[in-house]
């Protein structure tokens, strides 16, 4: 079976970053590994929501999402 990991640079989390997880996840090759590298680790810490998504995804089991700040 093949894995593919996908690397997303961000800025801010938003609907959009949401959406764009969500449709990775609805692929017929679903991401192993989305690596997401946050620019400002400030805004991230600030939205909870968006940090509540990505243990969402992380607890399934059906994608894994690190993120790491630059």
């Amino acid at each position: 079976m093949q894995k593919v990991d996908v690397v997303i640079p961000m800025y801010h989390s938003n609907d959009r970053m949401l959406h764009m997880l969500e449709l990775l996840i609805s692929q017929s090759l679903c991401p192993n590994k989305v690596i997401l590298m946050n620019t400002d680790e400030s805004f991230y810490k600030a939205d909870v929501g968006f940090q509540k998504v990505v243990e969402k995804y992380n607890s399934d089991g059906k994608m894994k999402i690190e993120v790491y700040h630059v």
